[in-house]
């Protein structure tokens, strides 16, 4: 596998990355591209591949960067000079405006290896009003040779005008086979049979599935299985440790994406068995509450205790109606 992402390594959405290829062959690329879809799908993957292919002096047969030249590795280790990958800053939760202007006079800048600037957005949703608004401003009109890639899982928060603005590429979840495939070419050899335990829970995003193989991610759901399980409102001190426990940054980033698998599994094994049809109503009535509430405190920046807290006594006070 290349060290950076490339077309050739991209596994999936074939029409997409012909798509791009075709544009790239013809010089007829869009100045604004907007890649959405599910998180782990490889949205930021394929865009980083489209700028080591616009980048690249001497692109592979399939339209991709070649991997070796000084461009691709200068792409490899995070520092091409000529694009400027912007997310949120570390102890921030927002793009901020001062982030987007530098973006802005970045891209009027003449390139200094290559022929074009390129600005990545890494979860473009997450800018405030005065941030949209200068990016739409630069949409509106690009400067010179300049593209502008923005990447999102949650297209429909952007302002329709920027959405409008921009070529959409939507990346759907990979299907079982080209999940397998992804196991077998990228995954290591000692990995792949705990890979394939966890390609369920993947849902057909590869980066979801590579994130459930680094780090505590394994640990860390069995523990929020064996907290919402056992639960009890009633017990207020212990039910507290425990939304203390997941409210803690690096935890509390992970539990958006746990509280949806977690309903689910809970929801489904409710319609394998016998149960009455309010026991449902009630579990779907308090899964739409909980993961709203949880993308609530993402957006308006809730106390991320407080947010733990409610969400344990809710769901422990269904649980109660069982």
């Amino acid at each position: 596998m290349s060290s950076f992402p490339t077309f050739h390594d991209h596994v999936g959405h074939a029409s997409q990355v012909a798509g791009l290829h075709q544009q790239l062959a013809r010089g007829q690329l869009g100045h604004a591209y907007l890649f959405t879809g599910p998180a782990g799908v490889g949205k930021k993957h394929l865009a980083l591949a489209l700028a080591g292919a616009v980048f690249c002096p001497r692109p592979a047969p399939d339209g991709g960067a070649c991997g070796a030249c000084k461009s691709c590795r200068q792409l490899a280790s995070g520092n091409h000079p000529d694009l400027l990958h912007l997310q949120v800053e570390e102890g921030r939760t927002r793009i901020s405006i001062d982030q987007v202007r530098d973006l802005i006079a970045f891209l009027q800048l003449t390139p200094t290896e290559s022929r074009r600037k390129i600005g990545l957005i890494d979860e473009v949703t997450l800018m405030n009003e005065q941030s949209a608004n200068a990016l739409l401003r630069t949409l509106e009109e690009p400067p010179g040779e300049a593209l502008l890639f923005l990447v999102t899982e949650r297209p429909g928060i952007l302002l329709p005008t920027i959405r409008s603005r921009c070529q959409i590429l939507h990346l759907a979840p990979l299907s079982a086979a080209e999940m397998e495939a992804f196991v077998a070419g990228a995954v290591d050899e000692a990995q792949q049979v705990t890979a394939r335990s966890f390609l369920a829970l993947a849902e057909g995003a590869p980066g979801r599935l590579r994130q459930w193989l680094e780090g505590d991610m394994a640990e860390l759901w069995a523990r929020w299985n064996q907290d919402l399980d056992t639960v009890d409102a009633g017990n207020i001190g212990d039910l507290c440790l425990r939304a203390e426990f997941w409210s803690q940054p690096e935890r509390f980033s992970r539990t958006g994406e746990f509280l949806r698998m977690w309903l689910r599994k809970r929801i489904h094994a409710l319609l394998g068995k016998t149960c009455y049809a309010d026991t449902v109503r009630i579990w779907l009535q308090g899964a739409f509450w909980s993961l709203q509430l949880w993308q609530r405190s993402s957006v308006f920046n809730l106390n991320r205790n407080l947010v733990m807290e409610c969400l344990f006594i809710h769901l422990a006070r269904i649980k109660n109606h069982e």
